[in-house]
């Protein structure tokens, strides 16, 4: 009798671990986040440069200044990997759950556009080449081959985890692949992938050559490696086929990350990138042909033609606003990019006081409104040190980018504004 009814008893006990583990899984599966306002403003925000006591109240700040939307994560794979194969990415599962006790949402960033040591010195060959034959070193960022193979499986495996990771989250809103897309490679790896893709687009030599007008010069090509790669100066058909080759080589190497992120996440979750606004050195029509979204940063620069003032910003200045802020806008809100809404992402702000810059994130975010951007945002939200470290070394490689919040916890400054 007592071997019965602890049998009973045992079974009981497994009915109700497995209902309540039952339980617990629908119930987790079953969360849900408050639908995003229609129009939402947005930061970059850096939990891994910061103490994890810090990030609490930075995101009550947040909250107070309005914000409903953080990008982190593409600058952090040291962090989230590092040493290869081994990922850690449960300090970003604190900082989003973080995020979204204040209502915050989060965009995860994939951070390939800056690789870690561990990386380019155990494959040399991920590295970039300049067209002088020199390799890049570890250190700033984008110094990686965007065609090297060994740097793409890596690229698509830390996608891959992070999307596993946060692919069915119910506060994060999407994605953006890598980072600014701008440096490319000129080794001889490269070179050979353009003289293969020039073989499957053209056919034959005697085609190229005709298309090519290569009779002119003595041009003439006779065997596909005597192809050279040309940015400056040369015959016009090779110049245009190379920026085409790397049109098509930068949206492969995003396919790369966003096959794996999309067979490991939810579809209302989105994809994007940054671009940089008008940036010639790629065709925007294919690199973001795939993309959910369509999105780019607008940032002051250097020396301004009439005031004389240390940085101006171009979108306040007549004669390149229509040329930049509105004519990349209206691309993107007019579906030319292929993309389905606008993404305003990055911004630059500044605390040296300059009335432009103060004019700047009223105005520049007015307009990406205008244009129909629903998520204006991005300028950084603390980028230096606090107290004495303030204006340190503590920004290290962003040394010129200050974020919102700067020297002291308050609402004062550039959060009032915001």
């Amino acid at each position: 009798m007592d071997r019965v009814r602890s049998s009973q008893r045992l079974n009981l006990a497994v009915h109700l671990l497995v209902a309540t583990v039952f339980f617990l899984t629908t119930a987790l599966q079953g969360q849900t986040a408050p639908l995003p306002p229609p129009i939402m403003m947005g930061t970059a925000w850096y939990p891994e440069q910061w103490p994890e006591a810090r990030w609490d109240e930075d995101l009550a700040l947040m909250q107070q200044a309005g914000i409903h939307m953080v990008r982190v994560g593409e600058f952090a794979w040291t962090r989230m990997e590092p040493s290869e194969g081994q990922y850690d990415l449960d300090w970003l599962d604190r900082a989003i759950t973080a995020a979204a006790k204040h209502g915050i949402y989060t965009v995860v960033g994939t951070p390939t556009a800056a690789p870690p040591a561990w990386l380019t010195q155990r494959y040399p060959d991920t590295l970039r080449m300049d067209e002088e034959g020199r390799r890049a070193e570890h250190g700033n960022r984008q110094q990686f081959n965007f065609a090297n193979a060994k740097y793409r499986d890596l690229a698509r495996k830390i996608a891959e985890q992070l999307a596993k990771r946060f692919g069915h989250n119910p506060w994060v809103l999407g994605w953006q692949i890598d980072n600014e897309y701008s440096d490319i490679s000129f080794d001889p790896d490269t070179k050979a992938q353009f003289q293969q893709w020039l073989k499957a687009r053209y056919g034959t030599l005697d085609n190229l050559n005709t298309r090519w007008t290569t009779s002119y010069w003595s041009e003439t090509i006779f065997d596909w490696s005597q192809i050279p790669i040309q940015t400056q100066y040369g015959n016009p058909g090779l110049l245009l086929a190379w920026k085409r080759f790397v049109s098509d080589t930068w949206r492969s190497y995003q396919k790369n990350q966003l096959d794996a992120i999309r067979a490991n996440s939810d579809a209302r979750q989105f994809i994007t990138t940054n671009t940089m606004g008008w940036y010639d050195g790629y065709d925007h029509y294919v690199v973001e042909k795939d993309l959910d979204l369509a999105a780019w940063g607008r940032l002051c620069r250097p020396g301004s033609p009439r005031s004389g003032q240390e940085w101006f910003c171009p979108r306040l200045d007549p004669r390149l606003q229509e040329q930049e802020f509105l004519g990349h806008g209206d691309a993107a809100r007019f579906g030319e990019l292929g993309a389905r809404q606008q993404f305003a992402r990055q911004r630059r702000s500044q605390s040296d006081g300059l009335a432009c810059h103060r004019t700047r994130r009223r105005c520049g975010q007015l307009l990406a409104v205008a244009q129909r951007a629903e998520r204006p945002g991005g300028v950084p939200w603390n980028i230096c040190g606090s107290g004495r470290n303030a204006g340190s070394a503590l920004r290290g490689s962003a040394a010129d980018w200050r974020g919102i919040c700067q020297s002291r916890l308050s609402a004062g400054g550039n959060v009032s504004q915001i």
